[in-house]
């Protein structure tokens, strides 16, 4: 419990101090027009109340929380078809903003008397174990959800939702975010002479072989067409793929290799001029989707995800075949959505359904996948799309399967969410301040580590400092 308090607090002064510090940045409405559902670190309006879908106050009301219309859609497009007595219950919350849900979602869980207290509620994968070990949740088990019930779930996601105290899973994820590096074809012709993804992954196939790609694209256009928009843009690709937690089994603080790593790498970059040293989700960044690489810059690669190839490459720059995905040097993965359950839930049977419906049954996970593309947390449903070719892309260049590049990207992904704590958003979100220090205020690594471990010393009592 004294975890527990000391998470809220943390996250009311993460968000008070984002609130202050979001002036310059856009919302996902004034930003791309279908900006990224499942990232939490994009803009968001703090003073956005949200809207109520449903009667609340009916007596057979379930109440189903959000922060986008992801779920919603689920529900209004695919459930409502197949179950229409039981969707006709349901009261969707959408609060309109991921971090301002947490925020909200940590006042109501508290007011089990609230008519809006979440009987369900979705959950990021970077802040899913905060909730996990909240004492707010039912276990899966505990409402019937059986292993053959997820017996196609990959397996990090079904880590990711496990108490690692009681080896229960108390969430369900219904998106896989393997990561990957996107690039743009047409730049890649002009600049490194092929749209080959196999030439292509040879030039990211090592940090050494990305350095020298970087290079090469800087000199042959002369700056105006960069291999990535921002240094931050590496971030998941490292911090995604560490091998420890944050801190360890004693509660002190660690910095991982990987974290090492991309301090070091996002100075390189910087240094030699690599990046147009954008924030990621700012109006420049956007900006440097659709440039040409001559008269306006561009960014030749954007590191992503499923939701990120069709979330954020909505511009035309991306569109027509003119979207290559690689591999990169290393795996690592983005994101993605799950449903919990909550202790004071009104209907475990009714909770129990939506949980196969929207995670583990394939029939039913198939038709969201056709309805909105998203890459599924079930083995058996995409291999029975690929093998349909019910799932397919305009924007991937001719001769590269969408599907079957995620599904290959997957097989062969080495990470391991058993390492993910309740702290992970904070610890993530924090460290940015200090990588802009490193790399571009003059201070050295150890002094910036340092103060990052400080930091989050203070925001978390518990955690030790070595």
């Amino acid at each position: 419990m004294k975890k527990w308090l000391s998470l809220i607090l943390a996250m009311i002064l993460v968000l008070s101090f984002a609130a202050c510090n979001s002036s310059d940045e856009e919302t996902p409405s004034t930003a791309a027009s279908a900006s990224p559902a499942t990232d939490s670190q994009i803009a968001e309006d703090p003073t956005n109340d949200g809207t109520v879908t449903g009667d609340s106050v009916a007596d057979d009301a379930f109440v189903v929380w959000g922060w986008n219309t992801d779920i919603q859609n689920i529900l209004d497009n695919c459930f409502a078809e197949d179950h229409p007595d039981d969707y006709s219950r349901i009261v969707f919350v959408n609060t309109g903003g991921s971090d301002y849900y947490q925020q909200k979602l940590d006042e109501i869980l508290a007011d089990t008397d609230n008519e809006l207290y979440p009987d369900m509620m979705g959950l990021e994968i970077d802040y899913v174990q905060k909730y996990v070990q909240s004492g707010y949740l039912l276990s899966l088990d505990a409402i019937g959800i059986t292993d053959e019930d997820l017996s196609n779930q990959y397996t990090f996601n079904k880590v990711v939702c496990t108490n690692q105290g009681d080896g229960l899973q108390y969430a369900s994820f219904w998106q896989a975010t393997p990561g990957c590096w996107q690039l743009r074809a047409d730049l890649c012709e002009k600049y490194l002479g092929t749209t080959d993804p196999g030439e292509l992954q040879a030039m990211f196939a090592t940090w050494a072989d990305v350095e020298a790609t970087a290079a090469k694209l800087h000199e042959a256009s002369g700056g105006s067409c960069e291999l990535l928009s921002g240094y931050d843009d590496l971030f998941r690709v490292y911090s995604n793929a560490r091998t420890t937690g944050w801190y360890d089994e004693d509660d002190v603080i660690q910095i991982d290799e990987q974290i090492t790593a991309y301090f070091e790498e996002a100075k390189t970059f910087y240094d030699n001029g690599w990046t147009y040293a954008t924030s990621q989700w700012s109006a420049d960044w956007y900006a440097n989707m659709e440039g040409d690489g001559e008269t306006a810059n561009a960014a030749l690669a954007y590191t992503g995800c499923p939701w990120f190839t069709y979330w954020c490459l909505t511009g035309d720059a991306w569109q027509n075949g003119n979207t290559i995905l690689i591999a990169g040097p290393q795996s690592f993965y983005w994101g993605g959505t799950g449903l919990a359950v909550t202790v004071g839930c009104s209907d475990t049977a009714l909770a129990a359904k939506l949980i196969r419906y929207i995670t583990c049954d394939t029939a039913s996970m198939i038709k969201i996948a056709n309805m909105n593309s998203d890459y599924l947390n079930n083995a058996e449903a995409n291999a029975q799309l690929l093998e349909a070719g019910e799932i397919t892309s305009s924007m991937i260049i001719d001769g590269q399967d969408y599907l079957g590049f995620y599904n290959d990207l997957l097989e062969g992904m080495t990470i391991d969410t058993s390492i993910c704590t309740a702290e992970d958003k904070t610890f993530n979100d924090s460290l940015a301040t200090y990588v802009d220090m490193y790399v571009q205020g003059g201070v050295d690594y150890e002094t910036a580590i340092s103060e990052f471990i400080s930091a989050m010393h203070d925001t978390y009592g518990y955690l030790k400092v070595e």
